[in-house]
């Protein structure tokens, strides 16, 4: 362990793994890589018990993709979990040789750990569902504290940035991503009118940098900040019209990724398999005006009324995402970043819809399990966000016009 500056979330100063009491395991539904180091050190294990239980178990990277880092991964069991797993729910490897020899993907989970010049940064994947309950709901929203913490030289850096770099634009990061921020946790506006706003700041911003008019950022941001305090600007994103059929067609794209890909975790199965019974949706040829009378009256009766009161929760996703995404990341992709933010903000908003149909309600419980197993899902299944991105390029729904009729909420 070593003592560094950290910058993170508050709820990662109360996050503790729960261990074997938790309703899922982070070692199943996705591969679990091992570095070099890791896979020799278990090659040469001593221990029978471990040896058994590797056998046949550990292949290595195909050669394309071979690395230090991801040098081989351990093959899932018949049940998609990993072959070191005990009946109770814990590592066998850490129990026999203690948590120094878990490999850097396992001893780092579920945290995301970035370097931002020499600062470190830590926040948590939304796929752990303690961290799901830890972030979202907290009602006062996610803050940040500057720590000195106890940082283990075995967890892995996922990114790295130089915000003095002005050859990329790098030393642009700290103002956009903290006047991000800003415009999603102004709860004076209705979430969704916030992401458009944010997204109409984003592509001024994308607009600017490609004129090469880099000094004039903190004059936008000014701008813009003044717009958030204009009633008439408010009221035109307000009015914006809103495309249920647009959000229909990425539902059916996401089932038609799920048939195309195969499984993606026994967890969101179960979600999807509550999705499409919420709206009725009994195979992929479904006319989509059908399913958007089902979404209609799922949003209005089971979906509005618990969001209404609990919006926070999905505000502390997106503040949650642009923090652990190290948003924006790349000035010269820094609408494609936010397209990729605000679809899967999108997928959320149908899933909770189809969801709250089947149950007749919403929840705590059932927005956790919802949200934890779709971004277990897109997280560590790359293709099955690719996909629908992939769906919104080919049908030109990438543009500012179609996110805003995509994230908005009927009226």
């Amino acid at each position: 362990m070593t003592i560094e500056n950290s910058l993170m979330p508050s709820y990662m100063r109360k996050f503790e793994c729960i261990g074997g009491a938790c309703e899922d395991t982070c070692c199943s539904g996705w591969s679990i890589t091992l570095d070099k180091k890791s896979y020799k050190s278990y090659k040469k294990t001593k221990s029978k018990d471990l040896k058994s239980r590797m056998q046949g178990k550990i292949e290595k990277t195909p050669e394309f993709l071979h690395s230090d880092r991801s040098y081989a991964y351990f093959k899932m069991d018949e049940n998609e979990r990993c072959p070191m797993i005990t009946t109770g729910g814990l590592c066998s490897i850490q129990l026999e040789l203690g948590e120094q020899a878990l490999s850097p993907t396992c001893s780092t989970y579920p945290r995301k750990i970035n370097r931002i010049n020499e600062q470190l940064e830590m926040s948590a994947s939304l796929s752990c569902p303690e961290v799901a309950r830890l972030a979202l709901l907290n009602e006062n929203g996610i803050e940040f504290d500057e720590v000195e913490f106890d940082m283990s030289s075995n967890w892995a850096i996922s990114q790295q940035m130089n915000t003095h770099d002005t050859l990329t634009n790098q030393h642009l990061f700290w103002p956009i991503r903290m006047f991000s921020i800003e415009i999603v946790q102004n709860r004076r506006v209705e979430l969704p009118d916030r992401l458009v706003a944010l997204g109409l700041f984003i592509a001024r911003i994308q607009q600017e940098l490609a004129a090469g008019n880099v000094h004039d950022i903190e004059h936008i941001i000014h701008e813009y900040r003044m717009k958030m305090n204009n009633t008439q600007y408010l009221e035109a994103i307000h009015n914006i019209d809103v495309s249920i059929e647009l959000q229909v067609k990425v539902l059916l794209g996401i089932l038609q990724n799920r048939f195309n890909y195969g499984t993606v975790g026994k967890r969101y199965e179960q979600v999807l398999s509550e999705l499409k019974e919420g709206y009725a949706i009994d195979e992929i040829g479904n006319e989509i005006s059908e399913v958007v009378e089902v979404y209609k009256h799922n949003y209005l009766n089971y979906y509005y009324p618990f969001i209404n009161e609990h919006e926070y929760i999905l505000e502390n996703y997106v503040v949650n995402a642009i923090f652990k995404n190290v948003f924006p990341s790349d000035m010269n992709q820094v609408f494609q970043e936010y397209t990729t933010l605000m679809v899967n903000y999108a997928m959320i908003k149908v899933h909770l819809v189809g969801v709250a149909g089947y149950n007749k309600r919403l929840d705590y419980e059932i927005i956790i399990k919802t949200i934890q197993a779709l971004v277990k899902t897109t997280e560590h299944h790359s293709h099955y966000l690719e996909g629908v991105l992939t769906m919104l390029d080919a049908n030109k729904f990438n543009t500012m016009a179609h996110i805003s009729t995509l994230i908005k909420d009927m009226k």
